[in-house]
């Protein structure tokens, strides 16, 4: 294929934005679920709107500022909690003439829709506004829950790794893959191993072997600070108009395994994931075919937060199950070019401390404001995790 240059979505009035726009990072240093199988229950497993704290109008995590030689504040971390950013649904998109060949059946449409609509709707601005604004939070791990790229193209996947490298080295960002990662069948060397070591689990949770496909790469387990930050993938292609996506059985038996270890070793555990993992939330077209059999590993292992893409909202739900109720935080596109408050291009910045009776929790979002011309302090809610 011929190569092109590659931009993010973008309004015709902000400059294009080619390969190489991103800086270079700073320097720095088996469960058998067949058993006790619970049923599906609609009126348990169900979206609610969660109240666990007031707004508030500044993040304070516990940080004193230190200005640097450009002028901006740093923030410096406390050391007793652990902070991470977390990006959703960068949508980065191939901007110039794409062969046709590349465009047969799915991406067409795909393509068609973004030149009519899409572009309209994602700001190339936002990503130099980010990667400030990260400068300046400095979170000490940033997750990336899916939806890098639009069409799947080598080309994208290609921009989406410059970007990656911008957040930083690959033991301080983990990704997550979204459907539009995986519109269409794609060559795995031409795609997704551009992200492997973004992807992949720490060394001593690695698969063994070759790795050849999502399934073999996920489910995925970091653990930084005790808490153990855990992804799953819901990326594979799907038909014409449909964005559903789904963990699959080999995924759900390991996921098992993960959180009850994870729990025997008292961590603070978060999956990461791109579709929401409860109903209502998008459309059946939109939605994770397996919810039934993922809320039946979290009724039995639990986890204490979940945070996904995919529907370009910010909002808070709790997951309600009969044993025990889960946070789930969905997040907007960061580059997001819209103005309604669920859709504003914004961020999380999540503080996760160990406390003597469990973990204390705050999750702030930062997020762009017109007038300011910059992301800003928006909405945090705070809750404890026994």
């Amino acid at each position: 294929m011929a190569a092109g240059r590659v931009s993010v979505f973008r309004p015709k009035r902000l400059p294009k934005v080619r390969l190489g726009m991103f800086s270079p990072p700073d320097e720095r240093g088996g469960v058998d679920l067949s058993a006790e199988r619970q049923t599906y229950k609609m009126s348990v497993y169900k979206a609610i709107p969660e109240q666990h704290g007031s707004a508030m109008t500044s993040l304070d995590f516990d940080r004193t500022g230190r200005r640097g030689k450009d002028g901006l504040e740093r923030p410096l971390l406390g050391d007793r909690q652990w902070v991470f950013a977390h990006l959703s649904d960068p949508h980065i998109a191939c901007a110039d003439r794409i062969p046709w060949r590349d465009l047969l059946g799915k991406r067409l449409l795909g393509r068609l829709r973004w030149i009519l609509y899409r572009r309209i709707g994602y700001s190339a601005e936002m990503f130099s506004l980010l990667q400030d604004d990260l400068r300046r939070i400095r979170p000490q791990q940033t997750v990336v829950t899916g939806d890098l790229t639009h069409l799947s193209l080598p080309t994208e996947f290609e921009a989406a790794r410059q970007w990656l490298t911008s957040l930083g080295a690959p033991t301080e960002v983990m990704v997550v893959p979204g459907n539009h990662d995986a519109y269409v069948e794609t060559d795995w060397e031409q795609t997704f191993v551009r992200w492997l070591d973004y992807m992949v689990s720490d060394p001593p949770y690695r698969e063994q072997g070759s790795l050849q496909g999502l399934d073999d790469v996920f489910p995925t387990l970091r653990i930084r600070s005790g808490v153990a930050l855990i992804g799953v993938s819901t990326a594979h292609p799907s038909a014409p108009f449909s964005a559903v996506g789904g963990i699959g059985a080999s995924q759900l038996e390991k996921l098992a395994a993960l959180l009850q270890k994870t729990a025997a070793q008292r961590l603070f555990r978060i999956l990461l994931i791109h579709h929401p993992p409860i109903p209502g939330v998008v459309s059946r077209r939109k939605g994770l075919t397996d919810a039934e059999e993922l809320y039946s590993v979290l009724s039995r292992f639990g986890t204490d937060l979940i945070l996904h893409g995919h529907a370009h909202k910010n909002k808070y739900y709790t997951l309600k199950m009969e044993s025990r109720s889960i946070p789930v935080i969905g997040a907007a596109s960061v580059s997001s070019a819209e103005r309604s408050r669920e859709r504003v291009a914004s961020y999380s910045v999540v503080g996760v401390t160990s406390s003597g009776d469990g973990w204390d929790v705050r999750i702030g979002r930062r997020v762009y404001s017109p007038r300011a011309g910059h992301f800003v302090d928006g909405e945090e809610r705070r809750f404890h995790v026994p």
